[in-house]
């Protein structure tokens, strides 16, 4: 509520003249207060003794005299000047924001992107970074279709995602359900030079489990490890939930032992998913009934 508040400075100031009338008397203060100052009188002789036509030499304090005393002021005109120079000057080409909250950076990055997305950009064009930006907070506002339109316009501009856009894009996707383009983006990333590394494969893994393709998922943990592109725990735990979904236990199973041969150390996620696929797997006989149990009760203590 508060950046939507500040937001409002910039983008549509209201200038109201009472507005504008205290603010003057609030300068006229400022200058009553320093009348008496020395080092201030010290400062306006200096200012006095410039050259001509020296930025010192101008009259630098402001009082209600030298603000109501232009023609601008005497004609009522005064607002308008002030809206032109707000034209002029505050838009995105002579601005920056920087932002501090609790929130984590994609989050902030949304709240720029919503809020100020209407501010004048008065012919300057976005660049690599905006563009980046702007799919990043899309896709952590779970805007799929939003992000991929920004990569499509970077992309007729001539422009390069950087390898987190393709990253966020990816994840974006996945969560949308749209597997497939979440698959074009993994290769599409290498077409334009750029490596896919751990995160972007455990989010097209992770897409491939919203999707319901298993396979595919253990295809890409394969050619992660071809490829010496180091191997997270969130990296097998999107595999595992994938097999999970997919009705395979004993390969989700597999990727769960495979864990501390990689000297990754299982968490809570890990656990559940795997106990997950053994609940949701049929039984053939008592004896596969009796390994389950006996699997899930080893889990179960490991998790301890």
């Amino acid at each position: 509520e508060g950046l939507d508040i500040f937001s409002g400075y910039f983008l549509n100031p209201l200038l109201k003249m009472d507005a504008v009338e205290r603010e003057v008397t609030a300068v006229e203060s400022e200058f009553e207060r320093v009348t008496n100052n020395d080092a201030c009188r010290l400062e306006a002789i200096m200012g006095h003794l410039a050259t001509a036509n020296h930025p010192f030499g101008v009259f630098g304090w402001g009082n209600r005299a030298s603000l109501t005393q232009s023609e601008l002021w005497k004609q009522g005109k005064i607002r308008e000047s002030l809206r032109e120079h707000w034209r002029k000057h505050y838009h995105a080409g002579r601005m920056s924001i920087c932002l501090l909250g609790e929130q984590n950076l994609d989050t902030l990055q949304s709240f720029v992107a919503e809020l100020f997305s209407d501010m004048r950009n008065d012919g300057v064009q976005p660049d690599q970074v905006c563009y980046n930006a702007a799919i990043g907070a899309a896709a952590s506002d779970h805007d799929a279709d939003k992000a991929l339109a920004l990569h499509a316009e970077m992309q007729r501009m001539g422009l390069k995602p950087s390898a987190r856009s393709f990253t966020s894009l990816i994840s974006a996707c996945g969560k949308a359900r749209q597997t497939t383009k979440a698959l074009e983006l993994l290769r599409e990333m290498e077409a334009v030079g750029l490596q896919p590394g751990s995160h972007a494969y455990s989010a097209a893994i992770s897409a491939c489990e919203k999707g319901g393709m298993w396979q595919k998922g253990l295809e890409l943990l394969d050619e992660m490890e071809r490829r010496g592109v180091t191997v997270e725990r969130a990296t097998i735990n999107a595999a595992i939930a994938a097999c999970q979904k997919g009705g395979q236990y004993e390969k989700a199973l597999e990727l769960l032992d495979s864990m501390g041969r990689r000297g990754l150390q299982p968490d809570i996620i890990s656990f559940n998913s795997a106990l997950a696929a053994l609940h949701t797997a049929g039984e053939s006989d008592t004896t596969d009934a009796a390994q389950k149990l006996a699997r899930t009760l080893q889990m179960l203590e490991q998790m301890k």
